[in-house]
């Protein structure tokens, strides 16, 4: 009852500047981690930066690992999250290595197009064999009724981590509302994109298993 309460507390409406969502706190932590989740496939999502200058966002990569059954029904993982300001030769490279890691499972590379995402999708083509490149936008909805609802499915047990994602977990407690700048959550929505696409998108069903070279 106690962390209930505090959860309804802590996402008060009447406060929207102040709300904070994900916290270190234990009564209200929405945080999830099993190091055994098991992936049925994955989702590679690369929200990549315009440029490297440090008022820039950084590029975002995240590695998200989809469970079995269908849609919103499953749960989801996030077993890697790294971002930096990196050219766009550096994100294919980083791109490249994560997919070699999950080589047997990772079978879709989701690609933010909103604004210069044409770009990347050029920069990062061709990808692996038995690799697709699905683009996304992010302009119809609001950045704050994005990440909330990346929170909600993270109340409802539905988004877990692998294990500690450090510099993640770090974004998501220190993001508000009125948070704008670099870094403030380029992790967050490359997370959100993959789970949107795997519990609610195109992905309803996994994609035909992948062949590699």
């Amino acid at each position: 009852m106690e962390r209930e309460f505090a959860l309804q507390w802590m996402c008060d409406p009447d406060d929207p500047a102040a709300a904070q969502w994900w916290t270190d706190d234990e009564r209200t932590s929405v945080f999830r981690w099993d190091p055994h989740f098991h992936a049925v496939w994955h989702i590679l999502s690369i929200d990549g930066a315009g440029t490297k200058r440090a008022t820039s966002d950084e590029s975002a990569l995240v590695v998200l690992g989809v469970g079995p059954g269908v849609g919103a029904e499953r749960a989801v993982c996030v077993e890697r999250a790294i971002s930096g300001r990196w050219s766009r030769t550096e994100v294919k490279a980083h791109a490249w290595a994560l997919t070699k890691e999950f080589r047997t499972t990772l079978r879709t590379w989701l690609v933010d197009a909103t604004g210069s995402g044409e770009h990347w999708q050029e920069a990062l083509t061709p990808p692996p064999a038995g690799v697709e490149i699905v683009p996304f936008t992010t302009t119809q909805d609001s950045k704050r009724h994005r990440i909330e609802t990346l929170f909600d499915d993270y109340a409802r047990g539905a988004v877990w981590h692998r294990g500690k994602l450090t510099k993640l977990e770090a974004q998501q407690c220190a993001w508000r509302p009125t948070l704008s700048g670099p870094g403030v959550d380029d992790l967050i929505d490359a997370v959100r994109a993959a789970k949107d696409h795997a519990l609610y998108g195109d992905a309803s069903r996994a994609p035909k298993t992948r062949r590699t070279r």
